[in-house]
């Protein structure tokens, strides 16, 4: 399944996961770019969503404490726009305009 999606960005969700995310494509933010310019708009910044923490142990537990929170925050904004990693975040998004 991680080989087919990887090469080809299609996810069709196993007969015996029921629950899985449902049939979706994944774009890697090159991909959506050249997809969002080849109709005409035109990128402004492209943005990680959860960015490089969401894999960090214990996140939920370090949110709480402001301290941790704020260097966490800090290394999102320092690395949110970052061509070469954006990919990390599970998800991201793309500000344009026509």
């Amino acid at each position: 399944m991680i080989k087919n999606e990887l090469s080809s960005g299609i996810h069709i969700r196993p007969k015996e996961y029921p629950y899985f995310i449902a049939q979706a494509y994944f774009h890697t933010a090159l991909g959506l770019q050249k997809e969002i310019e080849e109709v005409g708009f035109e990128t402004i910044q492209k943005y990680a969503i959860e960015g490089v923490i969401w894999f960090t142990p214990c996140l939920n537990e370090r949110w709480k404490y402001k301290k941790s929170r704020e260097r966490l925050l800090n290394i999102v904004r320092l690395t949110e726009n970052e061509d070469e990693i954006i990919g990390m975040s599970p998800h991201f998004m793309i500000v344009s305009r026509k």
